[in-house]
């Protein structure tokens, strides 16, 4: 079984408009989403083994003020591919990590993350829970937006379209309407 942890990053900055775009900061609501999604991962006892962020800034800076909710993570590493990767350069990213690793984060960017998440997640194999949990993410997968998909599969390579179950998701105006404390 492999658990695919994914994490968008949290709302930045467009308060310079001549801040190229790698290095956009997160803004007062993308710090506190940080902040209420990391609370939500700690209770939820998500912990990855590997965590793959984009270099760009508003991608470090969400991964670093979430690890400050006590995330329990192994090895993190910034990976310049992540940033504006496609679906497939995801999928191909994943495809390369070694067998040993059962959880994988990966933090990045729009629409990639998104449409990953759609072309992983086997629609037939979902419950009525995990099917209402999928049509928010078809309706929008925002910023601080979480998803797991597992993989019954031994190796990442054997990651496929289709072959993922939605086990759970959490986006930040959920834990707000659902009156969720995070922790």
């Amino acid at each position: 079984m492999k658990d695919l942890f994914i994490l968008r990053h949290a709302k930045s900055s467009w308060s310079d408009p001549f801040l190229d775009d790698f290095e956009r900061p997160l803004n007062k609501r993308g710090k506190q989403a940080c902040v209420d999604i990391g609370q939500w991962l700690n209770k939820q006892n998500i912990t990855p083994e590997l965590v793959l962020c984009s270099p760009a800034k508003r991608a470090k800076d969400t991964w670093k003020r979430v690890k400050k909710e006590q995330i329990t993570y192994g090895k993190k590493k910034f990976v310049s591919s992540l940033y504006l990767a496609s679906p497939s350069e995801l999928l191909n990213l994943i495809k390369k990590i070694p067998a040993k690793v059962s959880s994988l984060m990966l933090i990045g960017h729009n629409p990639g993350m998104h449409e990953l998440i759609l072309q992983l997640v086997n629609t037939k194999a979902l419950n009525s829970e995990q099917t209402q949990d999928l049509q928010h993410i078809i309706n929008k997968f925002p910023t601080t937006g979480f998803a797991q998909i597992q993989f019954n599969v031994q190796n990442w390579v054997d990651v496929a379209p289709l072959t993922g179950k939605l086990y759970r998701m959490m986006l930040p105006s959920l834990l707000a309407t659902q009156g969720e404390q995070p922790l």
